[in-house]
């Protein structure tokens, strides 16, 4: 009799025991379905990051493209003209204008009068009252 009980404890202990193997095997299962669950939603927010990291990027170029061409810009208008005179460039040209002076005063010079304007306003007659 102590051999019956004995095997009929140990067979509620193995039913115990399988019956809490289904529940850890449920509990495992539910658990995996949650992780891949979560994996998957940690993958779309890493394209998510991946495509706000291009943005960024893109939109960092674009920023140093006009900043560079504002650059640019801002020197063209404030920054000093490339085009400066020295003393030495101002008497590159005397020569031709010598040249033509020494041919101006070989030719007969002619005098031409000035030209006067004609008033173009009509005067008011001296018989009307002015006020």
């Amino acid at each position: 009799m102590i051999n019956t009980m004995k095997n009929h404890r140990l067979i509620n202990e193995n039913e115990l025991l399988k019956q809490r193997l289904v529940q850890l095997e449920t509990q495992l299962s539910e658990q995996n379905a949650a992780l891949k669950n979560k994996e998957k939603v940690i993958s779309d927010k890493e394209q998510i990051i991946v495509k706000h990291e291009q943005t960024i990027e893109t939109k960092s170029d674009k920023i140093t493209t006009l900043e560079e061409y504002i650059r640019a810009m801002n020197i063209a208008r404030f920054g000093s003209s490339s085009e400066k005179t020295t003393d030495l460039q101002l008497g590159l040209f005397d020569e031709a204008e010598l040249l033509n002076d020494l041919e101006d005063e070989s030719e007969d010079t002619t005098i031409v009068p000035a030209h006067t304007r004609k008033k173009k306003r009509i005067s008011i007659p001296e018989h009307l009252p002015s006020v």
